[in-house]
């Protein structure tokens, strides 16, 4: 994309309250000196929102700058924006919020401990702890993923959720079983793209209802990958 620098600042009260041609003058213009600065149709700054694509053009005679408006980008006749993203990833319309990203959305973080309960079934799961713990996690359930682990890419199952038919803790964890995968990665950087939402995660009667329905879903999960290769 070309982007050399991202700036990240503290949503702090004291900027909250910064009126726009304050954080202009006293912040934009000395620490960068744009020439040209970009607007998005919905983009807005400053103390209240005041800050927005008109009240830039007025001044920027006087600061020197150039303004240039960036149209929205429409899908399904609404505009692309991180709510609509954001929105999909939570209902687990996994597949459309890729499409809008322009890429699968990626969790990347440590593997941890696990209590074995996976691999006692038969499936053993590498347990992602994320780097940054605010990241978005989609809706539970069932995904198909592509997992990266020191330039290696291999594809497995994510279960994102509480796994109520082994365990009662209710915390929201992300398994993966790596699809002919034996190695252990327990301490090692993990990124994990989801490519597909099989299905809700659910409380079977019984452990071996649980082990039929992850066959079911590896099952299912080697068809759809064949489908992509194909």
């Amino acid at each position: 994309m070309g982007i050399e620098r991202i700036e990240l600042l503290d949503f702090t009260l004291e900027l909250a309250k910064t009126p726009p041609l304050k954080f202009l003058k006293d912040y934009i213009i000395p620490q960068f000196q744009p020439e040209v600065i970009v607007m998005g149709y919905d983009s807005h700054f400053g103390h209240l929102r005041q800050g927005n694509y008109d009240f830039l053009c007025r001044h920027s005679e006087e600061l020197g700058y150039r303004v240039e408006y960036v149209e929205p980008l429409l899908f399904e006749g609404k505009p692309i924006s991180s709510s609509s993203i954001r929105n999909l990833l939570l209902s687990g319309k996994i597949e459309a919020a890729n499409y809008l990203l322009g890429r699968p959305y990626r969790l990347i973080g440590k593997v941890g401990h696990s209590n074995s309960k996976g691999r006692k079934l038969g499936f053993p799961t590498a347990n992602l702890n994320l780097l940054c713990p605010h990241q978005l996690i989609p809706k539970s359930g069932i995904y198909l993923s592509k997992v990266i682990w020191q330039e290696n890419v291999f594809f497995g199952l994510t279960n994102i959720g509480c796994s109520p038919t082994v365990k009662n803790t209710g915390v929201i964890e992300i398994e993966t079983h790596i699809l002919d995968f034996q190695d252990n990665l327990y301490g090692q950087i993990m990124e994990l793209d989801l490519l597909s939402y099989l299905r809700e995660e659910k409380m079977f009667k019984n452990v071996d209802e649980l082990k039929t329905a992850i066959q079911n879903d590896i099952a299912l999960a080697r068809v759809m990958l064949k489908e992509f290769s194909g």
